[in-house]
Protein backbone atom coordinates (compact mmCIF):
# COMPACT_ATOMS: atom_id res chain seq x y z
CA UNK A 1 0.00 0.00 0.00
CA UNK A 2 3.05 2.52 1.11
CA UNK A 3 4.49 1.55 -2.29
CA UNK A 4 0.89 2.75 -4.69
CA UNK A 5 1.31 6.06 -2.08
CA UNK A 6 4.43 6.77 -2.98
CA UNK A 7 3.50 6.23 -7.05
CA UNK A 8 0.86 8.83 -6.35
CA UNK A 9 2.76 11.58 -4.47
CA UNK A 10 5.17 11.42 -7.14
CA UNK A 11 3.13 11.86 -10.39
CA UNK A 12 1.11 14.46 -8.32
CA UNK A 13 4.50 16.56 -7.21
CA UNK A 14 5.82 15.96 -11.30
CA UNK A 15 2.01 17.32 -12.51
CA UNK A 16 2.74 19.90 -10.00
CA UNK A 17 5.74 21.05 -11.35
CA UNK A 18 4.76 20.76 -14.99
CA UNK A 19 2.76 23.14 -14.11
CA UNK A 20 4.77 25.68 -12.46
CA UNK A 21 7.14 25.40 -15.40
CA UNK A 22 4.28 26.52 -17.88
CA UNK A 23 3.10 29.58 -16.01
CA UNK A 24 7.13 30.81 -16.12
CA UNK A 25 6.64 30.21 -19.73
CA UNK A 26 3.84 32.67 -21.28
CA UNK A 27 2.08 30.82 -24.26
CA UNK A 28 2.67 31.92 -27.47
CA UNK A 29 -0.51 33.55 -27.99
CA UNK A 30 0.39 36.16 -25.25
CA UNK A 31 3.41 37.71 -27.39
CA UNK A 32 -0.08 38.76 -29.47
CA UNK A 33 -1.71 40.34 -26.83
CA UNK A 34 -2.22 44.43 -26.70
CA UNK A 35 -3.21 47.35 -28.82
CA UNK A 36 -1.35 47.60 -32.19
CA UNK A 37 -0.75 50.64 -34.81
CA UNK A 38 -0.60 49.77 -38.50
CA UNK A 39 -1.69 50.06 -41.95
CA UNK A 40 -3.44 47.96 -44.22
CA UNK A 41 -2.63 48.57 -48.12
CA UNK A 42 -5.52 47.79 -50.25
CA UNK A 43 -5.18 46.82 -53.97
CA UNK A 44 -7.81 45.48 -56.07
CA UNK A 45 -10.53 46.25 -58.72
CA UNK A 46 -13.84 47.59 -59.25
CA UNK A 47 -16.82 46.91 -61.38
CA UNK A 48 -20.16 48.18 -61.55
CA UNK A 49 -23.67 47.29 -62.40
CA UNK A 50 -26.18 47.15 -64.26
CA UNK A 51 -24.11 50.14 -65.95
CA UNK A 52 -20.02 49.79 -66.07
CA UNK A 53 -19.02 52.64 -65.31
CA UNK A 54 -15.68 52.06 -64.01
CA UNK A 55 -15.50 48.01 -64.96
CA UNK A 56 -12.01 47.03 -63.69
CA UNK A 57 -10.68 50.01 -62.38
CA UNK A 58 -7.52 49.31 -60.04
CA UNK A 59 -8.41 50.39 -56.59
CA UNK A 60 -5.00 51.30 -54.66
CA UNK A 61 -5.24 53.07 -50.94
CA UNK A 62 -3.44 52.68 -47.89
CA UNK A 63 -5.99 53.47 -44.75
CA UNK A 64 -4.51 53.38 -40.99
CA UNK A 65 -6.24 50.76 -39.08
CA UNK A 66 -5.18 50.14 -35.11
CA UNK A 67 -5.78 46.73 -33.76
CA UNK A 68 -6.07 44.92 -30.64
CA UNK A 69 -5.91 40.79 -29.50
CA UNK A 70 -7.63 39.70 -26.54
CA UNK A 71 -6.62 36.46 -25.19
CA UNK A 72 -9.59 34.12 -24.94
CA UNK A 73 -8.33 30.72 -24.77
CA UNK A 74 -4.80 28.85 -25.04
CA UNK A 75 -4.76 29.44 -29.04
CA UNK A 76 -7.75 31.65 -29.37
CA UNK A 77 -8.19 35.35 -29.81
CA UNK A 78 -10.48 38.05 -30.66
CA UNK A 79 -9.06 40.78 -32.92
CA UNK A 80 -10.18 43.86 -33.72
CA UNK A 81 -9.55 45.92 -35.98
CA UNK A 82 -10.99 49.69 -36.41
CA UNK A 83 -11.93 51.38 -39.79
CA UNK A 84 -12.70 54.83 -38.64
CA UNK A 85 -15.24 54.32 -35.78
CA UNK A 86 -16.51 50.77 -37.13
CA UNK A 87 -15.04 48.22 -35.14
CA UNK A 88 -14.50 45.06 -37.31
CA UNK A 89 -14.23 41.92 -34.66
CA UNK A 90 -12.48 38.25 -35.79
CA UNK A 91 -12.55 35.27 -34.35
CA UNK A 92 -8.80 33.59 -34.79
CA UNK A 93 -6.81 30.47 -33.90
CA UNK A 94 -3.34 31.63 -32.73
CA UNK A 95 -0.55 28.87 -33.17
CA UNK A 96 3.12 30.15 -32.51
CA UNK A 97 4.09 33.42 -34.44
CA UNK A 98 0.95 32.80 -36.95
CA UNK A 99 -3.08 34.08 -36.76
CA UNK A 100 -5.66 32.58 -39.37
CA UNK A 101 -8.39 34.63 -38.74
CA UNK A 102 -11.96 33.35 -39.34
CA UNK A 103 -13.74 34.41 -42.18
CA UNK A 104 -15.98 37.26 -41.08
CA UNK A 105 -18.90 39.82 -43.16
CA UNK A 106 -19.60 43.10 -41.88
CA UNK A 107 -23.41 44.71 -42.80
CA UNK A 108 -22.89 48.18 -41.83
CA UNK A 109 -25.96 49.35 -39.29
CA UNK A 110 -25.06 53.21 -40.08
CA UNK A 111 -23.64 54.61 -43.72
CA UNK A 112 -20.25 54.06 -44.29
CA UNK A 113 -19.33 56.41 -47.21
CA UNK A 114 -16.13 55.21 -49.72
CA UNK A 115 -15.10 57.20 -52.83
CA UNK A 116 -14.82 55.17 -55.58
CA UNK A 117 -14.10 56.33 -59.19
CA UNK A 118 -14.92 59.64 -58.05
CA UNK A 119 -18.35 59.06 -56.91
CA UNK A 120 -19.18 59.26 -52.73
CA UNK A 121 -20.74 55.00 -52.29
CA UNK A 122 -22.72 53.71 -49.02
CA UNK A 123 -20.82 50.34 -48.06
CA UNK A 124 -23.27 47.74 -48.32
CA UNK A 125 -21.14 45.03 -46.41
CA UNK A 126 -17.66 43.36 -46.38
CA UNK A 127 -17.08 39.89 -46.66
CA UNK A 128 -13.31 39.44 -45.35
CA UNK A 129 -11.97 35.96 -45.66
CA UNK A 130 -8.24 33.87 -45.62
CA UNK A 131 -6.46 36.53 -43.52
CA UNK A 132 -3.24 35.38 -42.00
CA UNK A 133 -1.00 37.37 -39.42
CA UNK A 134 2.48 36.63 -38.76
CA UNK A 135 3.89 37.73 -35.27
CA UNK A 136 7.51 38.85 -35.49
CA UNK A 137 8.62 40.53 -32.44
CA UNK A 138 6.05 43.21 -31.98
CA UNK A 139 5.76 43.46 -35.12
CA UNK A 140 2.49 42.25 -37.15
CA UNK A 141 2.49 41.43 -41.25
CA UNK A 142 0.16 39.33 -43.45
CA UNK A 143 -2.05 39.01 -46.26
CA UNK A 144 -5.77 38.34 -46.80
CA UNK A 145 -8.95 39.45 -48.88
CA UNK A 146 -12.24 41.37 -49.38
CA UNK A 147 -15.19 41.95 -51.41
CA UNK A 148 -17.35 45.18 -50.96
CA UNK A 149 -20.65 45.88 -51.81
CA UNK A 150 -21.17 49.81 -52.44
CA UNK A 151 -24.39 51.87 -53.81
CA UNK A 152 -24.30 54.80 -55.92
CA UNK A 153 -26.90 56.83 -57.50
CA UNK A 154 -25.47 57.61 -60.65
CA UNK A 155 -27.59 59.16 -64.08
CA UNK A 156 -30.65 58.61 -61.40
CA UNK A 157 -30.48 55.40 -61.52
CA UNK A 158 -28.99 53.11 -58.40
CA UNK A 159 -25.62 51.40 -59.37
CA UNK A 160 -24.06 48.92 -57.70
CA UNK A 161 -20.47 48.71 -56.92
CA UNK A 162 -17.96 45.59 -56.62
CA UNK A 163 -14.47 46.03 -54.43
CA UNK A 164 -12.37 43.05 -55.11
CA UNK A 165 -9.48 43.71 -52.82
CA UNK A 166 -6.27 42.15 -51.63
CA UNK A 167 -5.26 43.32 -47.92
CA UNK A 168 -1.62 43.68 -47.13
CA UNK A 169 -2.09 44.77 -43.54
CA UNK A 170 1.03 46.13 -41.39
CA UNK A 171 1.00 46.68 -37.67
CA UNK A 172 3.63 47.70 -35.18
CA UNK A 173 2.79 46.86 -30.85
CA UNK A 174 2.30 50.01 -29.03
Amino acid sequence: MKKYLFIILGIALAIVSCKKDSDNNPQPIDNWVGSYDGLVNVKGTITSEPISFISDTLFDKTIDVPMTVRKLSSQRALVTMKYGLVPIPFNAVINGNTANLDDYELIPTIDIPIVVGGMVCNINGIKFSKIVLNYDNGVVTGSGKAVVTAESTFLGGLAKVNLTLDLTPNFIKK
